[in-house]
Order: structure tokens, then C-alpha cells, then sequence
């Protein structure tokens, strides 16, 4: 039974990436207990949730020492970012303020004569 499951969630996820025309840009590897190493892979980790009780994989995020972005969608967000300090909180369903969010992650910010400008990591090395 939990084969016969598996295989049709998985048929599923990949007919979803074929629909939404995303196959070769989106992966989605499912369950992977290894989650750091996957992390550690990236620059910055975005959590877009409208509600958290209190989420673990910001904790995984924190250790792995990279950029967070995320949504103000825990009472425990604050805390976890260190009032700003480890991360970037954003209001629930404010996509332009989350979007803009991850665009400065992702990007170094040069402040020159009182001007700020957004280089790419390209473009900066």
C-alpha cells in the first residue's frame, strides 16, 4: 500500500511540473532527511507561509548559515531571527514586500553617496 501511495504521489508531482511548464526549472526531490546539506547549497532560504506553529526549518536555515527571508507567520518569527538581525520578516500575503525581500537576499546592496544600488553577485566579483 505505502508503495502504491508513493508512486502516485510522485506521478502527481510530476505531472504538476509538466503543466505548469516548470520541469526544468523547478525540482522537487521529496522527502530527503539531509535537509542541511540541501540548505547549505543555497544562498537564501524563503519560507512564504501564512501560518507556523513554530517552524523547524528555520532552525535548519540558522544553522546553515545562510539568508532568510521570511513571512511575519509565527509568534515565534521574531525571536528566531533575532529582531532582524538573522533574517528578514515580511507582513502574510504581502508578496511585493516578500518579493522585493528575496531580491535583496539574493542581490549585495552598495550604498554609494547616499544612493543605493542592487549589483547582482555577478556583477560584484
Amino acid at each position: 500500500m505505502h508503495c502504491e501511495v508513493v508512486a502516485r504521489l510522485q506521478a502527481l508531482r510530476r505531472r504538476g511540473q509538466r503543466d505548469l511548464g516548470v520541469a526544468d526549472q523547478v525540482l522537487l526531490p521529496g522527502f530527503d532527511a539531509d535537509v542541511g546539506a540541501h540548505l547549505a547549497a543555497n544562498d537564501v532560504f524563503v519560507l512564504s507561509s501564512n501560518y507556523e506553529g513554530m517552524p523547524a526549518v528555520m532552525v535548519d536555515a540558522l544553522v546553515a548559515g545562510i539568508a532568510i527571508v521570511a513571512t511575519d507567520c509565527s509568534a515565534s518569527m521574531n525571536e528566531l531571527v533575532d529582531g532582524g538581525k538573522l533574517g528578514t520578516l515580511v507582513p502574510v500575503g504581502a508578496t511585493a514586500a516578500l518579493a522585493e525581500a528575496m531580491a535583496v537576499a539574493a542581490d549585495i546592496c552598495v550604498y554609494t553617496n547616499d544612493q543605493l544600488t542592487i549589483e547582482t553577485l555577478e556583477s560584484a566579483s
